[in-house]
């Protein structure tokens, strides 16, 4: 009886409240929105970027490789390097190329431009990963020469074929060649979103594609390679032994490699940076927003810079993470992973910082 009577009298006393300065009331139930929205938006980000692993066999394990010059640290890779890097490689268990391309798909007599993926033999065993449907492709598949064969997304399967589980060995005509789909990607490689390459509607051999370029070691085409570091390997073993390899190589063919190095940079790392931009937006969207409605006479002065330095100090302690952190006035802050922990994006309001 006596909680009854002190709700009621504190119900009647909000509502008293509220009708005396409405506007009031207005900002509170605004900033507690705004608020609560940030939040889980917020917590969206670092369960997808730091919590939740990536959906790979032992994803700390899987590393982008990338040729480095003078001019880039992380540069496309040419074809006969990558195969040089395979054949001598023991730091990594295995390595596999992939890049982005453009297909054309005839089917009804229309064209429709469709998102592709050129990728080596292994590529899938190489993440960590097993088809939907079918087999991924043979070294017999990724030559010139082989027969057409593809592999199509999870999403096209289900959309163009309407998940039908006989799919395996239809036809695709795509840029004018026929080829035979062999199986079905599975979902997890729609998280493989890293600088030069996304994932696409269809998959071929890359060992197929025909262009003089792709076999020229002077030129690259903008060909990622990812590698599953072997066991008991550590980052800094396979750092040493891949430069070794990329020395020989520039002593091999001075005239293509010259000045020309490798770099090893964690998976987990590249995809958690992709989370950065949206972060800065979000961040800062919801400080104009609160500032629009809690100080509506006053101009937006954003500050420099918010690190999220309590997420990172929780992070660390109550899950037994190793992260550190440094901020960079000026060009945004910038969050390191370890050699087995994701990188974790830090939230921060700014006018225009330069993203790195």
């Amino acid at each position: 009886m006596g909680l009854d009577r002190h709700l009621g009298r504190d119900l009647r006393d909000s509502a008293r409240a509220v009708r005396k300065n409405p506007g009031f009331a207005v900002i509170v139930v605004t900033t507690v929105a705004l608020g609560a929205g940030a939040n889980t938006a917020i917590f969206s980000i670092v369960n997808g970027a730091v919590l939740k692993p990536l959906p790979f066999s032992e994803p700390n394990r899987l590393y982008i490789l990338y040729e480095k010059t003078p001019s880039t640290q992380r540069g496309s890779v040419s074809f006969p390097n990558f195969l040089d890097w395979q054949r001598s490689t023991h730091a990594f268990s295995s390595l596999a190329a992939f890049r982005k391309d453009n297909l054309v798909l005839r089917s009804k007599g229309r064209l429709e431009r469709l998102h592709a993926a050129m990728i080596s033999a292994g590529f899938l065993s190489t993440l960590g990963a097993d088809p939907i449907l079918g087999r991924e492709f043979s070294a017999e598949d990724d030559q010139l020469g082989a027969g057409g064969t593809v592999l199509i997304s999870e999403s096209f399967w289900r959309t163009r074929f309407a998940a039908n589980a006989n799919v395996l060995g239809k036809p695709l005509q795509l840029d004018g060649a026929a080829y035979t789909i062999v199986g079905v990607m599975p979902r997890a490689v729609q998280t493989l979103k890293i600088p030069l390459f996304s994932p696409g509607d269809v998959y071929v051999p890359v060992g197929q594609w025909r262009d003089p370029s792709l076999r020229d070691q002077k030129v690259t085409t903008g060909l990622c390679v990812v590698g599953r570091l072997a066991s008991g390997v550590t980052e800094a073993s396979a750092r040493a032994k891949m430069s070794q390899i990329a020395a020989n190589l520039a002593a091999a063919y001075p005239e293509a490699n010259r000045d020309t190095g490798m770099n090893i940079v964690p998976l987990c790392g590249l995809i958690a940076a992709g989370f950065e931009p949206f972060v800065f937006v979000l961040a800062n969207k919801l400080a104009r927003m609160a500032w629009a409605v809690l100080a509506k006479n006053e101009p937006y002065r954003p500050p420099e810079i918010i690190p999220l330095q309590k997420i990172v100090t929780v992070l660390r302690e109550k899950l037994n993470l190793s992260l550190g952190y440094r901020f960079i006035t000026g060009t945004g802050p910038c969050v390191r992973c370890s050699v087995t922990k994701p990188q974790l994006p830090a939230l921060y309001l700014a006018e225009s910082p330069v993203l790195t």
